[in-house]
């Protein structure tokens, strides 16, 4: 059977070979998230259930404050106690949502959910979630949403050569669903900022489209590849793409120091810093943290 690569698996290695390397291939992650990659997560997982409830019920009546409601349930079920400690990542994150359903007051009766979270495959090769995907009542359009707490919103050029929505676009359109185009929904957690809120439809051409598909295939067949490999040589084989910009928000930085500098307590650093991953999407959201 084909192994199954994402386009998150296909982002981190790109991002950073070395980095994929400790998560796939000595399956690893941080036993503590940093507070950005942890407001990402949490929001995601609130949003998930806000829109998941609206599936359900067919009704956004009390949605709003069960919802917000879920951030503490979301950091019990990520069993990070510390954060439970943090009251200003919890109240900030409140803050943010609560804003956020006042903003967007209504929007379920113009907006149909037809999904949230929903594993789709292409090919039995390429799995892929998007976060929401919704249909406007009286256009019938369809929409593939794709949320992100970010600092500050993603300019139009960046967006324009993102590949994440592109990607899920093109694969459902392959599969057989009517997809008209993607949203990027963003949320701005920067302090003091005039507006929290943007959303951001794309349309793609049909060359992107097929461009980020081909190139999620090649790169998939280098990482199936070093699957192949004894760790050892894996290691051996993968580079550091060392910067700032792409090193200080690392959940790997101490052990890739570590393994550059040839220290010793390489075993107890990974016994006391990381453990076994449970590896969704995560990479999608650390992709967030800009500051």
């Amino acid at each position: 059977m084909t192994a199954l690569i994402s386009q998150s698996e296909v982002d981190q290695f790109l991002s950073c070979s070395r980095k994929h390397y400790y998560a796939f291939g000595e399956k690893l992650q941080p036993r503590h998230f940093g507070q950005g990659l942890a407001r990402g997560l949490l929001g995601h997982l609130v949003l998930d259930a806000y829109y998941s409830q609206f599936i359900r019920t067919r009704t956004s009546i009390g949605l709003r404050a069960s919802s917000v409601e879920d951030v503490q349930t979301a950091l019990s079920v990520m069993n990070q106690p510390e954060y439970l400690s943090d009251p200003v990542l919890l109240l900030e994150l409140r803050i943010l949502l609560e804003d956020y359903f006042r903003f967007y007051d209504g929007e379920l009766n113009e907006w149909e959910v037809l999904a949230v979270e929903q594993e789709f495959r292409l090919d039995d090769e390429f799995p892929f979630k998007p976060d929401m995907i919704k249909r406007h009542r009286t256009t019938g359009k369809v929409l593939v949403v794709d949320h992100k707490f970010l600092y500050n919103f993603y300019s139009d050029s960046a967006i324009d050569i993102m590949p994440q929505l592109a990607k899920y676009v093109g694969a459902l359109r392959k599969i057989g669903f009517q997809v008209d185009g993607a949203e990027y929904n963003m949320l701005r957690h920067r302090k003091n900022a005039t507006q929290k809120f943007k959303r951001v439809e794309v349309t793609f051409t049909d060359k992107k489209i097929d461009t980020f598909l081909k190139e999620q295939k090649i790169v998939a067949e280098k990482i199936r590849e070093f699957r192949k490999l004894p760790l050892d040589e894996w290691r051996a084989s993968v580079y550091r793409t060392a910067s700032s910009f792409n090193c200080q928000h690392c959940s790997f930085l101490a052990l890739c120091s570590t393994d550059l500098n040839g220290y010793n307590g390489r075993d107890l650093l990974v016994r006391t810093s990381y453990e076994p991953n449970t590896y969704g999407y995560l990479s999608d959201v650390e992709g967030e943290i800009i500051e």
